[in-house]
Protein backbone atom coordinates (compact mmCIF):
# COMPACT_ATOMS: atom_id res chain seq x y z
CA UNK A 1 0.00 0.00 0.00
CA UNK A 2 1.73 3.44 -0.63
CA UNK A 3 1.52 6.05 2.24
CA UNK A 4 -0.26 9.00 1.96
CA UNK A 5 2.00 12.23 2.21
CA UNK A 6 0.44 14.96 3.85
CA UNK A 7 1.17 18.55 2.12
CA UNK A 8 1.46 21.90 3.56
CA UNK A 9 1.67 25.04 1.77
CA UNK A 10 1.61 28.36 2.77
CA UNK A 11 1.39 31.27 0.84
CA UNK A 12 2.81 35.00 2.39
CA UNK A 13 2.34 38.58 1.09
CA UNK A 14 4.96 40.76 2.90
CA UNK A 15 3.63 44.15 4.31
CA UNK A 16 5.08 47.41 2.37
CA UNK A 17 8.53 48.64 3.30
CA UNK A 18 9.23 45.23 4.15
CA UNK A 19 12.99 44.83 3.51
CA UNK A 20 15.49 42.65 1.65
CA UNK A 21 17.34 41.64 5.08
CA UNK A 22 14.05 41.07 6.59
CA UNK A 23 13.32 38.36 3.54
CA UNK A 24 16.64 36.66 4.49
CA UNK A 25 15.82 36.38 8.17
CA UNK A 26 12.80 34.71 7.27
CA UNK A 27 14.62 32.54 4.36
CA UNK A 28 17.24 31.74 6.95
CA UNK A 29 14.92 31.06 9.53
CA UNK A 30 13.23 28.61 7.37
CA UNK A 31 16.18 26.98 6.31
CA UNK A 32 16.77 26.08 9.70
CA UNK A 33 13.87 23.83 10.23
CA UNK A 34 14.60 20.72 8.98
CA UNK A 35 17.73 19.89 10.47
CA UNK A 36 15.08 20.57 13.87
CA UNK A 37 12.37 19.18 13.31
CA UNK A 38 12.42 14.98 12.75
CA UNK A 39 9.20 15.24 11.27
CA UNK A 40 9.89 17.19 7.84
CA UNK A 41 9.86 14.95 5.02
CA UNK A 42 10.82 17.45 2.59
CA UNK A 43 11.07 21.24 2.93
CA UNK A 44 10.86 24.11 0.25
CA UNK A 45 10.56 27.74 -0.18
CA UNK A 46 11.67 30.94 -1.36
CA UNK A 47 10.27 34.23 -3.20
CA UNK A 48 7.79 34.33 -5.86
CA UNK A 49 10.58 34.80 -9.21
CA UNK A 50 7.83 37.48 -10.77
CA UNK A 51 7.25 35.92 -14.17
CA UNK A 52 3.09 36.48 -13.54
CA UNK A 53 0.88 38.86 -11.99
CA UNK A 54 0.20 39.04 -8.39
CA UNK A 55 1.08 36.72 -7.38
CA UNK A 56 1.83 35.91 -3.05
CA UNK A 57 5.52 37.27 -2.55
CA UNK A 58 6.86 34.25 -0.91
CA UNK A 59 5.74 30.04 -0.68
CA UNK A 60 6.91 27.40 2.10
CA UNK A 61 5.75 23.40 0.90
CA UNK A 62 6.25 21.04 4.00
CA UNK A 63 5.83 17.16 3.77
CA UNK A 64 4.84 15.00 6.07
CA UNK A 65 4.18 11.77 7.26
CA UNK A 66 0.71 11.94 8.16
CA UNK A 67 -1.41 15.39 10.23
CA UNK A 68 0.24 14.32 13.78
CA UNK A 69 3.89 15.06 12.15
CA UNK A 70 2.61 18.11 10.55
CA UNK A 71 0.85 19.36 14.17
CA UNK A 72 4.20 18.39 16.20
CA UNK A 73 5.76 20.54 13.35
CA UNK A 74 3.59 23.27 13.89
CA UNK A 75 3.76 23.65 17.69
CA UNK A 76 7.51 23.01 17.84
CA UNK A 77 9.09 26.08 19.61
CA UNK A 78 11.85 26.47 16.52
CA UNK A 79 9.10 26.72 13.98
CA UNK A 80 7.11 28.96 16.66
CA UNK A 81 10.14 31.17 16.97
CA UNK A 82 10.83 32.03 13.46
CA UNK A 83 7.00 32.64 13.06
CA UNK A 84 7.35 35.37 15.96
CA UNK A 85 10.49 36.54 15.28
CA UNK A 86 10.56 36.69 11.67
CA UNK A 87 7.50 36.45 9.71
CA UNK A 88 4.70 37.46 11.87
CA UNK A 89 6.45 41.29 11.77
CA UNK A 90 6.30 41.42 8.10
CA UNK A 91 3.40 39.41 6.99
CA UNK A 92 0.24 41.61 5.47
CA UNK A 93 -1.34 38.46 4.59
CA UNK A 94 -1.34 34.62 4.28
CA UNK A 95 -3.13 31.81 2.82
CA UNK A 96 -2.49 27.73 4.17
CA UNK A 97 -3.83 24.55 3.08
CA UNK A 98 -3.08 21.23 3.94
CA UNK A 99 -3.75 18.11 1.53
CA UNK A 100 -3.24 14.61 1.21
CA UNK A 101 -1.05 12.75 -1.61
CA UNK A 102 -0.91 9.32 -2.52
Amino acid sequence: MEELVFRHVVMFWWKAGTTQAQIAAVTAGLASLPERIAQIQRYEHGPDVGVAGANADYVLVADFGNSDAWRAYSSHPAHVAVVEESVKPIVERIERIQYTIG
